[in-house]
């Protein structure tokens, strides 16, 4: 089955411009998977509200009929997401490197 949630680029986004909290979480949830192996709920310590919070805040600068540029800013934010999620899990697994 292929998911309507890629991560950077790969595979198909919502066609739709009203990006949710959910979808945002899921994406990242994917791209969690394809990079760390485990769920983003399974990380429950990461601010993913805060990341949330400040793509909304961008995709508000972008016009609701620029469906490019709106999925451009969603998973620009879902990649830096799971980079930040992935670097904070190697911090706590390798605290000393």
């Amino acid at each position: 089955m292929k998911s309507d949630y890629p991560y950077l680029g790969q595979g198909r986004i919502k066609k739709y411009n009203n990006y949710t909290f959910k979808d945002f979480m899921e994406a990242v949830d994917q791209g969690c998977q394809g990079q760390i192996g485990c769920s983003a709920h399974d990380l429950p310590d990461y601010p993913y509200n805060d990341d949330w919070e400040i793509c909304q805040e961008d995709l508000a600068f972008v016009a609701p009929e620029d469906y490019t540029r709106r999925t451009q800013v969603f998973r620009n934010h879902v990649g830096y997401t799971v980079d930040e999620v992935k670097n904070e899990n190697d911090l706590d697994a390798y605290p000393y490197l």
